[in-house]
């Protein structure tokens, strides 16, 4: 008894609040956004995204806050080249992923 009295407590695992978070800057790029999150949804994925437009820094520190494992960054760039910014919150790891594979480069990269 003393042994378990001495043990800290076990937090329990709680499942994420969100998978992915879409973060957006500008209206096309937030249009893209509810696209690629309702794709993803399909998939049963928690995807989150900041509809007030504030900076991609205030959407990134909101992703941090959710526990959000990858988020997708979309801007006037990724728009005009049809890619996404794929970034591992984890270890900040990101690249650009053509938009037409997205959806299984984000599935992969949450298996791995």
């Amino acid at each position: 008894d003393r042994v378990l009295l001495a043990l800290p407590p076990e937090k329990p695992e709680l499942p994420s609040v969100c998978d992915v978070f879409i973060v957006a800057r500008g209206e096309e790029a937030r249009l893209a956004g509810l696209t690629i999150a309702q794709s993803l949804r399909k998939h049963g994925l928690a995807v989150q995204s900041d509809p007030r437009g504030t900076s991609v820094k205030s959407q990134m520190k909101r992703a941090d806050r959710l526990d959000a494992r990858i988020a997708i960054i979309l801007g006037d760039r990724e728009i005009e080249e049809n890619i996404a910014t794929l970034r591992r919150l984890t270890d900040s790891e990101q690249q650009d992923v053509p938009r037409d594979s997205l959806e299984e480069r984000v599935l992969a990269a949450l298996k791995g």
